[in-house]
């Protein structure tokens, strides 16, 4: 009796193991926050190891996802994979976190980007951006439809503008740290027509606070140099240093 009891339990716990390690992608999907601005479609495999035919953002594709879901961190409560973004312009790989207070956290991320292809709102813009941005993304947590906390370098490189002529700036790089939804960021640039530095301060609050000096080089293209004095007054170097302060509009949306 004694063995058919053990026996009896131990098909049961294989059981148990079987159907866990089994369980369906779509069984997993429903546990994800709602405030994540992301849509995921055909959706396939198992909530251990799946992947999804196209992560939407915006009603955009960004492209094809797959991940592989830890063990370990179920144990306090909160879900941690490894996955890999693979779209036709953009691409990123790296770590998630979902936690029981519906944050979501990304490290050891790095991400590739064609700006071109980007939902920005170009009409928005005095100028369209252009070329490649690349991300290492140390720490960022996202929560209440907000950055709250950041560590992360952005590098836009080759950068260029057309507005309407079209622009080489080289290459821009942004260092972004933060805590508490403030976020700071540290403007610098190399190898371009003319030299850029500064800082963007965003608060919680959506204001916008940024002190940037751009400068001519030698190299400055004259048509580029001419267009400096409509961003204000240049010093007798012709540098322009830009201090203001704005208020991001419908904030955080």
């Amino acid at each position: 009796m004694k063995r058919i009891t053990f026996s009896l339990l131990l098909f049961f716990i294989g059981l148990t193991l079987f159907l866990i390690a089994t369980l369906p992608v779509r069984f997993g999907l429903q546990f994800l926050p709602d405030n994540i601005p992301i849509q995921i479609t055909g959706a396939q495999g198992t909530i251990w190891n799946g992947e999804a035919a196209n992560l939407h953002w915006q009603n955009q594709s960004l492209g094809r996802l797959t991940w592989k879901l830890h063990a370990l961190p179920l144990f306090t409560a909160q879900l941690a994979a490894d996955f890999t973004l693979a779209g036709d312009h953009l691409n990123a790989q790296g770590k998630a976190h979902i936690k029981m207070d519906q944050s979501i956290q990304l490290t050891d991320t790095r991400l590739h980007a064609e700006l071109s292809a980007l939902p920005i709102p170009k009409a928005h813009l005095l100028v369209t951006p252009e070329g490649a941005l690349n991300a290492v993304i140390r720490d960022l947590v996202y929560a209440k439809n907000l950055v709250q906390t950041a560590d992360a370098d952005f590098f836009w490189n080759p950068a260029r503008i057309t507005s309407p002529v079209k622009y080489d700036l080289g290459e821009l790089e942004l260092k972004v740290t933060g805590n508490n939804a403030e976020l700071t960021g540290k403007l610098d640039s190399r190898n371009g027509p003319i030299k850029t530095a500064g800082i963007l301060d965003l608060s919680p609050q959506g204001s916008l606070r940024a002190d940037i000096q751009v400068s001519p080089t030698q190299t400055t293209p004259k048509e580029l140099r001419d267009m400096l004095p409509m961003l204000g007054k240049p010093d007798s170097q012709g540098a322009i240093r830009l201090k203001q302060t704005i208020q991001i509009p419908n904030w955080p949306s």
